[in-house]
């Protein structure tokens, strides 16, 4: 029996979800998800190294034990698998990474040459709409959207997804699946392979122009660690380290569609 899921975790819970998970080894970590209606709760939220109570956005909660395979969401709309999946798997996955030991940092990932490239950025500063263009127009294998999971060095593979606000070009999928109550394009990405190993890192920034700098050393860790999903669990101090010595660069561009490619070149350019 194929065993699916995503960020190196084998998935139970979400049938209907399958069209956007890839098969896992047999041995890979079980996560069963779970998922109830309930009124919203805004309590703050409660993480340690054994139990995890989270807040999540409209009043929903995430909760979880260590060693327990159930992560359980307490939500007042119940989503459907698809968006279970995505984006809601993503802060279960990280924590389960993170208890075992593992990095876990907000950050796209992109197959370049022989590894794979982070990209880091705030919120809304076009990394999903960079990567879907990179799959979609350069052909490019996508690892990861939102979350990066680093496991001894390699970034594991997470959905087969990416969700965008508006259409990517003229040429999107003429029938696209509409998530989110309609408010994104969810742009399927092809099977990529299990892990990659990490070759380098980008922190995307908007600008008057394109432009690409190099982060100095000494400010490299600093940046990592601000990434990281759980600051309060216990991480791997040196697989920042390990990312922090390859080459990693600002790439600052204007906020512009026409731009994409321009920005894909700049950074198949530095490693490639």
């Amino acid at each position: 029996m194929r065993e699916l899921g995503a960020y190196g975790l084998r998935v139970r819970g979400l049938d209907g979800a399958e069209r956007w998970m890839q098969e896992q080894p047999s041995g890979a970590p079980m996560i069963d998800v779970q998922a109830i209606l309930a009124k919203p709760d805004r309590s703050p939220s409660r993480l340690d190294a054994e139990v995890a109570d989270l807040a999540l956005l409209g009043g929903g909660r995430l909760r979880a034990r260590r060693g327990e395979t159930a992560v359980r969401y307490a939500l007042p709309a119940l989503p459907d698998p698809a968006e279970l999946l995505h984006p809601y798997l993503a802060p279960a996955a990280a924590l389960r990474w993170q208890w075992a030991g593992r990095e876990a940092l907000h950050a796209g990932a992109v197959a370049i040459g022989d590894g794979a490239v982070l990209l880091f950025g705030v919120k809304e500063s076009g990394k999903s709409t960079l990567l879907a263009w990179m799959a979609r127009e350069a052909r490019l294998e996508v690892m990861a959207d939102d979350l990066a999971v680093i496991d001894r060095g390699q970034v594991l593979a997470g959905p087969r997804s990416i969700d965008l606000r508006g259409r990517l070009t003229a040429t999107a999928d003429p029938e696209p699946a509409a998530v989110r109550g309609g408010e994104r394009e969810r742009v399927t990405l092809p099977v990529a392979p299990p892990s990659m190993p990490v070759i380098g890192s980008v922190l995307l920034e908007w600008g008057p122009r394109l432009a690409a700098a190099p982060v100095p050393a000494m400010t490299r860790v600093e940046l990592l660690a601000a990434q990281r999903t759980y600051p309060p669990l216990a991480g791997d101090p040196s697989e920042l380290l390990d990312i922090a010595s390859r080459p990693m660069f600002t790439v600052a561009r204007p906020r512009l569609l026409d731009e994409l490619e321009a920005t894909a070149s700049a950074l198949l350019e530095r490693f490639s």
